[in-house]
């Protein structure tokens, strides 16, 4: 598919997309739905009410992009760059991020339902607001993140790193294993105002 001779808004249907560079893109309103996207360059761009339905996304590159008030159902993240993405205050529903590179990611006051973020680097990753159910973290690092008024159901961490995370009040709703709520006792400390003594 050749995006110079498509509108930059437009719905696309059952495709497979490869090596679509389109860096900074303004649109609103581009769809994809049951398709298939390998290297595609979406980064820098600024996309409203972008839709993802029945998709699997492979090795991109989603760099700062700005994608408010967007949507992934039925999603399949792999092997891709999302340092930085915005995707405050969009739904994601039943998706699945694997091995992708997402530090700096915000997902602020977002909606996500059974979501699962397995081997990702999510440090200094934005959380707040987050009303989350059925989501998990494995094997992610969460260092420095921030979960202040996040709120989760049915939720888990397990063996991720989590130094340095804020708003630790936000992760009430999850369940972690014994080693990762040894690894967030000092941050559960620092929002205690509790000081650690010495023998």
């Amino acid at each position: 598919m050749d995006g110079a001779d498509r509108p930059a808004e437009d719905s696309w249907s059952a495709v497979q997309v490869a090596g679509w560079d389109r860096p900074a893109l303004v649109a609103s309103g581009i769809e994809f739905a049951g398709s298939r996207l390998d290297t595609v360059d979406l980064s820098d761009s600024r996309l409203s009410r972008l839709a993802l339905v029945d998709c699997e996304l492979t090795a991109s590159n989603l760099a700062n992009l700005e994608a408010r008030e967007s949507s992934m159902l039925r999603v399949t993240v792999r092997r891709c760059r999302l340092t930085g993405l915005v995707w405050t205050a969009g739904i994601l529903r039943d998706v699945r991020f694997e091995d992708c590179r997402a530090d700096l990611v915000s997902l602020r006051f977002a909606r996500l339902e059974r979501v699962r973020f397995v081997r990702c680097v999510l440090t200094e990753g934005d959380f707040q607001g987050v009303r989350g159910d059925s989501v998990a973290f494995v094997d992610c690092d969460l260092g420095h993140a921030e979960f202040s008024q996040a709120h989760f159901e049915r939720s888990e961490i397990r063996h991720c790193g989590l130094e340095g995370l804020s708003g630790v009040q936000g992760l009430r709703g999850m369940s972690l294993l014994p080693v990762d709520l040894v690894a967030l006792a000092a941050a559960l400390a620092s929002e205690l105002g509790v000081r650690t003594l010495e023998d």
